[in-house]
């Protein structure tokens, strides 16, 4: 049988047309994944089954540029009372493309003051991620160690693109619970046996991301702490977390 060879060119240029087409996928998810970028650790990757009763996932200055939309780079910076070993991450609040950033090297060493900074570039990972925003993210700057503890130390982190806040007038801590639980937050100053602030919440979804704001505007300069105290709905078995942070109100170095 006779085969016309302008039908076999194009069903050849069709199959081919596919083919390319299905690579397509593994190359841009190869590209996203999770690898080495020069100064960063950045991509998609896969979490580890979390088996931690609360985690702090996010310490950030309350503080939002006017554009929601991510720019070319994305910054952040943070204040240390003394130098010391810092462990950034930055990732997704809620799960939904699994967006992780981490083992950062600045470009120069962390050191005391408000001049601890870096950048990225957002068009690597961030801008091929389907309509993620910078309030989809949250930052956390963990001194001396990696992980979370049930006690650990934090330097809250300004997030932004351009534009930094003259001084900090609040912050948010985002927490992660296994179960569902009613817990109570407070935020104590150093040394001090009273609460300053103290919030109750009766019902927190496990699995969720749960933000604490405190709005700092007539806090001195010092060391604070956040502590929550509560127990599983279910279970009712008791757990707390204690943050220690610092804070400085004005941003100048």
């Amino acid at each position: 049988m006779k085969i016309d060879k302008g039908l076999w060119i194009l069903k050849l240029a069709i199959i081919t047309l596919i083919l390319s087409s299905m690579c397509l996928p593994a190359v841009f998810a190869n590209d996203l994944k999770y690898k080495n970028r020069g100064d960063r650790y950045e991509g998609i990757r896969s979490l580890p089954v979390g088996g931690t009763d609360i985690e702090l996932i996010s310490a950030l200055v309350d503080y939002r540029e006017k554009s929601a939309h991510l720019l070319g780079q994305l910054k952040v910076q943070f204040y240390l009372p003394h130098s010391t070993s810092v462990f950034l991450t930055v990732r997704e609040l809620d799960y939904r493309h699994y967006y992780w950033l981490d083992k950062v090297q600045p470009p120069k060493p962390w050191q005391s003051g408000f001049n601890n900074r870096f950048s990225w570039p957002t068009k690597d990972v961030l801008q091929q991620l389907d309509d993620i925003k910078i309030s989809d993210l949250g930052v956390i700057a963990r001194l001396q160690h990696s992980v979370g503890r049930k006690q650990e130390e934090v330097a809250p982190v300004i997030l932004y693109h351009s534009i930094l806040p003259k001084q900090v007038n609040g912050y948010v801590f985002t927490f992660r619970l296994g179960n569902d639980a009613r817990l109570i937050c407070q935020i104590y100053e150093k040394n001090a046996d009273s609460p300053i602030v103290e919030k109750f919440f009766p019902r927190v979804r496990a699995g969720r991301p749960f933000p604490f704001s405190w709005d700092s505007t007539n806090a001195a300069d010092g060391i604070y702490k956040l502590v929550i105290n509560g127990y599983f709905r279910g279970t009712m078995d008791e757990f707390s977390q204690i943050v220690h942070f610092y804070h400085r109100k004005s941003v100048e170095p």
